[in-house]
Order: C-alpha cells, then sequence, then structure tokens
C-alpha cells in the first residue's frame, strides 16, 4: 500500500494552495484523497473592495478548516 492512499487532504473551497494544486502544471497536486470543506460567508469587510486573493488566502488558515468542519 502506497503511503498517499493513506492521507485525507481536506481543503476549503476556494483557499490559495489547493486552487494553484489544481492547476496541474504549476506545483505537484496535493498528495491522498482529497476532500472539499465548504467556504464560510465572506466576512463584512470583504464585501466592500478587499481582493480575492485576502479571502483566498484567509480560507487556507487552520480556523477556517476547522470551522468547516465543524458544520
Amino acid at each position: 500500500m502506497r503511503a498517499p492512499s493513506l492521507i485525507t487532504a481536506y481543503y476549503v473551497r476556494g483557499e490559495a494552495l489547493s486552487a494553484v494544486q489544481d492547476q496541474r502544471n504549476v506545483m505537484p497536486s496535493a498528495a491522498g484523497n482529497r476532500v472539499p470543506l465548504p467556504a464560510p460567508a465572506p466576512r463584512f469587510w470583504e464585501y466592500f473592495g478587499l481582493p480575492a486573493a485576502s479571502r483566498s488566502v484567509r480560507l487556507h488558515g487552520i480556523d477556517e478548516v476547522i470551522n468547516a468542519m465543524d458544520r
């Protein structure tokens, strides 16, 4: 059995690293079985002109992963 088959890779939809990994020519894809989690609603200030990249980077943080898993 190969090690990647033992990995479950959770990620929040729309987060920065997974988005780059999904573009196969940019960098290697994540190892293991990928499981998408729902992204939380944008925070209040994200409605007022913050770039999408800022939200995408925030979604990569562990707090957002934990919040998504708690749903």
